[in-house]
């Protein structure tokens, strides 16, 4: 729900909105509004009191709502602030109603992992009371880099672990070291369509090696999209193979509103979009409230 589209009557609109759709969580930032990209410099935050307020009228929206979406508060306030400020904007997030936290490195790239220290800190800083995720950042398929990356992670208190998995290397060899650490920690695999020959043919090793969850994403971000490199018969196999094993399953890859048709009733548990919901289509900018919009009303169309 980016920072909410607006004042907190847009906000509490968007949340009940989208609780109608079905969504399952939503991000809200403490940005103002229209937000910068992370990876951008000259990001800033509004006062933490402002962004309180957003949480309790999203809180309050979705109870009217019977009780959904998930509420995921983000916080761009390390770079502007610093680290502790950004630790007690979390506390205070949490504490007016946050449902998870996720942590990573936006300014460094999409799946950029967070220091240790940081990390221990998000998972001090929460204390348990909702979960923490993050990823492990950019890493070859070897075994030993791999799972050195995921303990790191785990290691520091995260509740869900997410992996990716890029071409090379012996993927076998791989989840056999991860398997262990999978008995422990919900790990979730990230793999790439333009880039895994077939990728619906590894969900049963995942399954297998104690994977949670499964995500099918592009690894080029040059206008070409999932369904560019799998087709929809192909996309329909690869989630029915996730459930099939067990695996909660999401999509994305430069995803279009045109695509929803296709796409939805396919049962993955996630569609991910970024470019088609920012200014210009492009997904270095910052997400757009009309394009949101029409994707939420897509979406409805589709569903009802």
């Amino acid at each position: 729900a980016d920072t909410g589209y607006g004042g907190l009557l847009n906000l509490a609109h968007a949340v009940r909105r989208y609780a109608r759709l079905g969504v399952a969580a939503l991000h809200i930032e403490d940005q103002p509004f229209p937000k910068r990209c992370g990876l951008f410099e000259g990001v800033a935050v509004v006062p933490e009191a402002e962004m309180l307020a957003r949480l309790r009228a999203a809180r309050a929206a979705a109870a009217e709502a019977g009780g959904g979406p998930l509420l995921i508060a983000r916080t761009d306030a390390v770079k502007p602030e610093g680290l502790e400020a950004a630790l007690r904007r979390m506390r205070a997030y949490v504490a007016a109603g946050a449902d998870i936290v996720d942590g990573k490195d936006a300014a460094a790239g999409p799946l950029a992992a967070l220091p240790d220290v940081t990390l221990r800190d998000i998972v001090a800083a929460v204390a348990g009371r909702v979960p923490v995720s993050a990823t492990i950042g950019d890493w070859p398929a070897e075994p030993e880099v791999l799972l050195q990356a995921a303990e790191r992670v785990a290691a520091a208190g995260v509740d869900w672990v997410k992996v990716g998995f890029y071409p090379g290397g012996d993927w076998d060899a791989c989840r056999a070291a991860l398997a262990p650490l999978a008995q422990r920690t919900p790990l979730i695999a990230l793999l790439l369509a333009d880039r895994t020959p077939d990728p619906t043919e590894q969900l049963a090793a995942f399954a297998a090696a104690g994977f949670r969850g499964v995500m099918l994403d592009t690894a080029s971000k040059d206008g070409r999209r999932l369904t560019d490199h799998s087709s929809v018969s192909s996309l329909s196999g690869f989630v029915a193979e996730a459930r099939k094993h067990h695996l909660q399953c999401g999509l994305a890859g430069s995803l279009r509103q045109t695509d929803l048709a296709d796409l939805l009733p396919l049962g993955a548990d996630v569609l991910g979009f970024r470019g088609a919901a920012c200014h210009d289509g492009h997904r270095a900018q910052a997400l757009c409230a009309d394009r949101v919009t029409a994707l939420a009303d897509a979406l409805q169309v589709s569903v009802f």
